[in-house]
């Protein structure tokens, strides 16, 4: 079937596949593939032979997640043990006496594995310290009657040392980039307690013995400079074989036939270089309506990614915020990599924009509304953005006097730095008069929901059309996939309404 239009329905229900993790001959990759249709959950491993691109099915449990090789061992489904805890970012390593190291990453209380809240409550002197450490466990596989056992106990690789790993929620979309597993040890991104997760470090662990839990002290092989502190990521250890650089990377498997399965086309996505508001160029992707035509008009829809500068938008499927689905309700979707003007695109109605972001973005939206730029726009979405700094740097970890606002670097800022760049200042709310829907969760441990409840309460105050949206059990993002749904659902709603785009429901054909 051929979906007609590309709703929030089918972004939900799309099939969403895991990384493929090649074997060690790179003739077969395991990958997972998961779905959500109607309220059901479905989680799939598939076994996919490279050299024709097959995927066969091998295990249908909703329970399991990150399947990987256990050495050059062939193929051979087993359970090797149970880890009764919420632990996730497995890793893999053979070791020369026909052992393999694994690696997971999860909590720590009392020296063991966290499992679950001890009790309903739980007290904390320092609120800039998680009530329980994250950290990297470790242990080792061993042969045992024709399969893969655990061998023995868990051991913290952090244990004695001043380490954590930061677990705010969006620094890491994949838990395996924390950190890398060799047979000599484990190199972490970590920062020392008490100082809060803002400005992290490159350390090397040397593991004598993955077994008995022996380990050395960690030594640390990167340095922030003094001009700019940020969060490492991605450390790895060097790979142990060569690759070609003359063989260029292809498609091995899609799952929705290259989009077309959507009635998506590449064609629909392009990319622009202009110049910039300074002496700069900017680059952006631009993701169009199907049924585009420069001889028509479409309206504008700008997108702000969060977590500037350290994060852009790429050519890549993004489920949170998903350009095509965007594109696919009548608008013209920019996604620029920079603040600043968005050219000059045929076909593109600059009078009837709209303007979302989220995190930084939704600061952004914030600080926006309190200059003359919001006029250029119909209607704007704020989710999880600051409204005070001030009150930020006092109340959240998140923003400190010496911290940081979302990617943006602020070393030794004072609280009169901070006004500078304050959406709250008096002067600023005064001038608020686009309509906004602004969304905030109330799990959010970056930004307190408190931020979006004042910048909502600032555009009722001024009789400004405006309307709240949280759920209750989401944190910084949105990830279940029915408040997902939902979300979609009242964002495209909102702009809509004011760009006077019809709402049409989407039609499926054979």
């Amino acid at each position: 079937m051929i979906t007609e239009k590309f709703t929030p329905e089918a972004l939900i229900s799309a099939p969403r596949r895991g990384p493929a993790i090649p074997n060690y001959d790179g003739t077969l990759a395991l990958y997972t593939e998961s779905t959500h249709i109607g309220g059901d959950d479905r989680n799939e491993f598939y076994l996919l032979n490279i050299t024709t691109g097959v995927s066969s099915r091998i295990l249908h449990d909703n329970q399991a997640y990150e399947p990987t090789w256990l050495g050059h061992s062939p193929f051979e489904p087993s359970i090797a043990g149970h880890i009764r805890a919420p632990v996730h970012g497995l890793k893999i390593k053979a070791l020369g006496d026909g052992t393999l190291a694994f690696t997971v990453l999860g909590k720590t209380h009392g020296g063991r594995v966290y499992t679950s809240p001890l009790r309903p409550f739980h007290i904390q002197e320092d609120l800039q310290r998680e009530p329980y450490a994250y950290t990297i466990w470790y242990s080792t596989l061993s042969r045992q009657d024709d399969t893969w056992r655990i061998a023995g106990d868990l051991y913290n690789a952090l244990a004695a040392t001043d380490l954590r790993i930061p677990q705010e929620a969006g620094l890491y979309e994949d838990p395996k980039s924390q950190y890398d597993l060799c047979e000599g040890g484990i190199i972490v991104a970590a920062y020392r307690d008490p100082s809060w997760g803002d400005t992290t470090n490159v350390y090397f662990i040397r593991v004598r013995s993955f077994s008995t839990g022996s380990v050395e002290t960690p030594k640390k092989i990167m340095a922030q400079s003094d001009e700019y502190q940020a969060i490492c990521t991605l450390p790895q250890f060097s790979p142990d074989v060569s690759l070609d650089p003359d063989v260029d990377p292809f498609v091995l498997s899609s799952a929705s036939d290259y989009g077309s399965k959507f009635g998506l086309s590449p064609n629909q996505v392009s990319e622009i270089y202009f110049e910039g508001g300074g002496n700069y160029i900017v680059h952006a992707w631009i993701v169009k309506p199907r049924h585009f035509h420069e001889n028509e008009k479409f309206p504008l829809a700008i997108l702000v990614h969060d977590s500037l500068p350290s994060t852009t938008w790429l050519n890549s499927w993004n489920t949170k915020w998903n350009a095509a689905a965007w594109a696919e309700q009548g608008y013209v979707v920019v996604l620029p990599n920079i603040t600043g003007s968005t050219g000059n695109v045929p076909g593109v109605d600059v009078d009837n924009a709209v303007i979302a972001g989220a995190g930084y973005g939704g600061y952004l939206m914030n600080l926006i509304q309190g200059h003359p730029l919001a006029s250029r726009f119909k209607a704007m979405i704020c989710h999880a953005g600051i409204f005070s700094t001030q009150s930020m740097a006092l109340q959240s970890n998140s923003l400190k006097v010496n911290g940081r606002i979302g990617g943006l670097s602020l070393p030794g800022a004072s609280m009169e730095t901070l006004e500078n760049c304050n959406p709250a200042r008096p002067t600023l709310l005064q001038n608020w008069k686009i309509p906004m829907l602004v969304i905030h969760n109330e799990k959010d441990p970056l930004i307190p929901v408190s931020e979006g409840l004042a910048a909502y309460n600032n555009l009722r105050s001024q009789a400004i059309p405006s309307k709240f949206l949280t759920f209750t059990n989401e944190a910084h993002d949105v990830a279940k996939e029915e408040n997902s749904l939902e979300w979609h659902h009242e964002v495209f709603a909102w702009i809509n309404r004011f760009t006077s785009i019809p709402v049409s429901e989407s039609v499926i054909a054979d």
